[in-house]
C-alpha cells in the first residue's frame, strides 16, 4: 500500500497524457490528483479525470474519480456525466475506489451548486451569504445540494451563536472541534492525517497570540 500515493506534484497536461501513454502507473496514481487540485482549465483536467475513471489500476481509478469531487470543490460545478461514473465507482469491486466515490459524490452534492450560489450574488449584487439563503428559499438550488446548503448555513450560525464574545483562539479552538475536522484527521489512518492535526492545533497556538491591530495600538506606551 505504500505506492498507492505519491505527494501530488503537476508537471501540466502533456507529462499526464505521456504518463498515460506509456502506462506509467506509479506517476498516474499521484498525477490525477495533483492535476485536478492545480489544473487551471476546467475542461482539461475533466477530461484526464474521465480517460482515468475506468483505469485498470484501483488508485489510478479511484484517484481519477476523486478528482471529480475536487472540480466540484474547486469550480464549483460538474459535468452531467460524473454521475454515471461515480454511480459505477460506487459498487467498484475495490474498496478504495468506492470511498473515492462516495466522497466525489459528496463534494458534488455540497460544491456544486455553488456556481448556482455565484451567478444569484452577482447577478443581484448580494453577498455569498445571502445568495446562498436566497437560492435555497426560491427554490434555484434543489434536492441534496439544497440540504447541502442550508445544514452548512445552520452550522455556520449555530457556531456563530456558540462563539460569540469568544477570545479568537477560543473561537477557532471551537470550530476546528464543534466541525469535526480535528476529529475526522484524528481518524484518518492516511501519511498526512498526523501532520494536518498538528497544523490545526498550531493554528489555536497562532490564533491565542493574535492582537488587532487597533488593540496592539492601544498598548503602545505614550511617548
Amino acid at each position: 500500500m505504500t505506492d498507492a500515493y505519491r505527494d501530488p506534484i503537476y508537471d501540466g497536461p502533456a507529462a499526464l497524457w505521456a504518463a498515460i501513454a506509456r502506462g506509467d502507473i506509479a506517476y498516474l496514481r499521484s498525477g490525477i490528483v495533483a492535476a485536478a487540485l492545480n489544473e487551471e482549465d476546467y475542461d482539461t483536467v475533466h477530461r484526464m479525470c474521465v480517460a482515468l475513471s475506468d483505469h485498470p489500476d484501483e488508485y489510478v481509478r479511484g484517484n481519477a474519480i476523486l478528482g471529480f469531487g475536487h472540480l466540484a470543490r474547486l469550480f464549483g460545478k460538474a459535468a452531467p456525466g460524473d454521475a454515471r461514473i461515480i454511480r459505477a465507482g460506487l459498487v467498484d469491486g475495490s474498496g478504495h475506489v468506492r470511498g473515492h466515490s462516495r466522497s466525489a459524490a459528496d463534494d458534488i452534492r455540497m460544491f456544486a451548486g455553488l456556481d448556482i450560489v455565484r451567478e444569484y450574488a452577482r447577478g443581484q449584487a448580494v453577498s455569498l451569504w445571502e445568495a446562498a439563503g436566497s437560492c435555497i428559499s426560491t427554490g434555484a438550488l434543489a434536492g441534496k445540494a439544497a440540504a447541502c446548503m442550508h445544514a452548512f448555513l445552520a452550522l455556520v450560525e449555530r457556531m456563530a451563536k456558540e462563539t460569540a464574545g469568544r477570545e479568537l483562539h477560543e473561537i477557532v479552538d471551537h470550530v476546528i472541534n464543534a466541525s469535526g475536522l480535528l476529529e475526522h484527521y484524528k481518524k484518518d489512518k492516511g501519511d498526512k492525517a498526523g501532520a494536518r492535526v498538528e497544523n490545526l492545533e498550531e493554528l489555536v497556538s497562532a490564533a491565542r497570540g493574535y492582537q488587532p491591530e487597533r488593540l496592539k495600538a492601544t498598548l503602545q506606551p505614550t511617548p
